[in-house]
This record gives structure tokens, C-alpha cells and sequence, in this order.
């Protein structure tokens, strides 16, 4: 009965091990990412809309300063 339970035991424990390596793996891997600027919705294909710096500037072009922006 006590080998079956430490059995369990280390099983959990290694279990656990894995996730938390899983863990940092990922982190890893995003912190990599983000350190040769790689990190950018469009790198990673996020579902969001892609900012576009010269829509911007179109749009502020003639204005003096921050009134009658869209």
C-alpha cells in the first residue's frame, strides 16, 4: 500500500514538473520574441485591426492640434 501511494506521489510530482516546464518554455519563447522585436499583432497573426501610421497622419494632416479630429 505504501509503494502504490508514493508511486502516486512521484507521478503527481512529476505531473507537476512538466507543467511548470511547459510554462517557462512558453515564456520563454515570448520573451524571445519580444527581444528581436518580434513580438507585433501582425507577427502574431492576432484578430485585431493593424495600425496603420500613415492613416494617421492623412487624418491629422491639416489640424493644429488636437481639435476637430474624427
Amino acid at each position: 500500500m505504501l509503494d502504490s501511494l508514493t508511486a502516486e506521489q512521484n507521478l503527481l510530482l512529476a505531473e507537476v514538473n512538466l507543467v511548470g516546464a511547459q510554462h517557462d518554455a512558453l515564456v520563454d519563447s515570448f520573451t524571445l520574441l519580444s527581444a528581436v522585436g518580434r513580438m507585433t499583432a501582425r507577427d502574431l497573426t492576432l484578430p485585431v485591426a493593424i495600425y496603420d501610421p500613415q492613416v494617421n497622419q492623412d487624418r491629422v494632416r491639416d489640424k493644429w492640434f488636437g481639435t476637430g479630429i474624427d
